[in-house]
């Protein structure tokens, strides 16, 4: 007898928690993306120039990593194997 995964058949509840775990995931990343702009411009501006651009350039990045990550293991961009 052929397991669900092998028939394609979906289970909600395995997907409500992959949606879950990659939205907490989604909004780790864009709290991190926020902290770095804000620790950047309002506190190691005054230390050093060199680490406020670097960590605006990884901020200015996260949100792309974020978004990826969000979506890489969505139902709706997996194909069904015939």
């Amino acid at each position: 007898m052929p397991t669900p995964a092998e028939t394609g058949e979906r289970n909600p509840r395995r997907e409500a928690g992959n949606r879950k775990r990659r939205r907490s995931f989604y909004l780790a990343l864009m709290g991190a993306c926020a902290v770095l702009f804000v620790l950047a411009w309002a506190l190691v501006r005054t230390y050093s120039m060199t680490a406020t651009v670097v960590m605006t350039a990884v901020a200015i990045i996260l949100p792309l990593v974020a978004v990826f990550a969000a979506n890489a293991g969505s139902p709706i961009n997996r194909r069904r194997a015939r």
